[in-house]
């Protein structure tokens, strides 16, 4: 005996997915009609989604993206008031040298808070660069860190103070490319031409201390930060830009 009753039609997975909806077009008309009160429609040269719901959008200049982040920074989106920032953050390299092993790295991050730095990164250890593998392990009485480029009235200090265990210990602070023996950019102090051999940094015996103890280094920590921003050069003249609901 046949059954009239017929087969219920069940949709399968693969004709489902086979039917793309065009759901991201109503959010980068958004974006794109909030940013260009701004910009120039033509200015705008890509647009994608990105990681933690942003949308990325590239212009087609620097000098845009630069006069847009310091003069407007914001659009409206359906209401909403969204900040924008640069997808690539710029970033100033620091040196600190005559870091006493014993010193932990998080005092001296916030002595570099308290001066008026902003800190993008963790500090990491810098390695003596011996040539022999079998010292390469070895680390040097230098650190690094990255922060936010200085304003242009910023005076950066020669050096700072850290208070550990009632002794106090000074720490040289410098740009990747200055010298802190003749405070001059573009060589460092190892290869400083400006200073004769017998001169030395740290010869105000005011300021010089013993180390009274060596405490065990995490060598677990990398020579680069772990959150160091990281500058790509692909295209230097096209930026980027992305914008995020705060």
């Amino acid at each position: 005996m046949s059954s009239s009753s017929q087969p219920q039609q069940v949709a399968s997975y693969s004709k489902a997915v086979s039917q793309p909806r065009n759901i991201l077009t109503p959010v980068f008309n958004d974006y794109l009609e909030g940013l260009s009160q701004h910009i120039e429609p033509r200015n705008i040269i890509f647009a994608s989604r990105i990681s933690n719901g942003r949308i990325c959008i590239y212009l087609s200049s620097k000098n845009l993206v630069d006069k847009f982040i310091t003069e407007t920074k914001k659009i409206k989106v359906n209401g909403n008031i969204l900040e924008a920032r640069r997808l690539i953050t710029p970033s100033v390299r620091l040196i600190l040298s005559g870091v006493c092993p014993s010193i932990p790295s998080n005092l001296i991050k916030d002595e570099l808070i308290k001066l008026g730095l902003n800190p993008l990164s963790d500090i990491s250890y810098l390695r003596i660069g011996a040539t022999n593998p079998a010292f390469s392990h070895i680390l040097s009485f230098r650190r690094q860190i990255f922060i936010s480029p200085l304003p242009d009235n910023f005076v950066l200090p020669e050096s700072f103070f850290v208070e550990l265990e009632q002794t106090s210990y000074r720490i040289f602070i410098a740009q990747n490319d200055t010298c802190f023996k003749c405070k001059l950019t573009g060589h460092q102090a190892a290869n400083c031409p400006n200073i004769s051999s017998h001169s030395h940094p740290y010869n105000d015996n005011a300021v010089q201390t013993e180390m009274k103890q060596t405490l065990p280094i995490n060598h677990t920590q990398q020579d680069n930060p772990q959150n160091t921003p990281t500058i790509s050069n692909t295209n230097p003249s096209t930026p980027t830009m992305s914008s995020q609901t705060k």
